[in-house]
């Protein structure tokens, strides 16, 4: 594991902003990082080296196949939630969040 700030691993990664996917080593340092991180959120992979937003890691299902469903949470409950206006989020940015939502839930009950 590398000492620089970016994850060293060979994924992909997309950018928060324009939703590019980049490879790891395409990514640029980190600027002010602790000033654009939210407390107990998914830590980013590296900056963007077009719009220099943060990039996250691109989860395995979502690399698979854009139109794709996560078992866990299907493509029905995403779109009732955006009929709803629950969520404004694509498929699997609500994805993401919602398994970052029961990780936060099972920390808590396990405390």
């Amino acid at each position: 594991m590398s000492s620089d700030p970016k994850l060293a691993d060979s994924g992909r990664h997309r950018c928060d902003n324009c939703s590019k996917v980049w490879d790891a080593d395409e990514l640029k340092d980190f600027c002010d990082i602790m000033q654009r991180l939210d407390p107990g959120g998914t830590v980013p992979s590296g900056e963007c080296p077009e719009c220099h937003a943060l990039c996250y890691p691109v989860e395995p299902e979502e690399e698979k196949d854009v139109w794709g469903e996560s078992e866990k949470y299907p493509r029905a409950d995403w779109k009732y939630e955006v009929a709803n206006g629950d969520t404004n989020q694509g498929y699997w940015d609500w994805v993401r969040n919602k398994k970052m939502l029961a990780a936060d839930e099972e920390k808590s009950d396990g405390s």
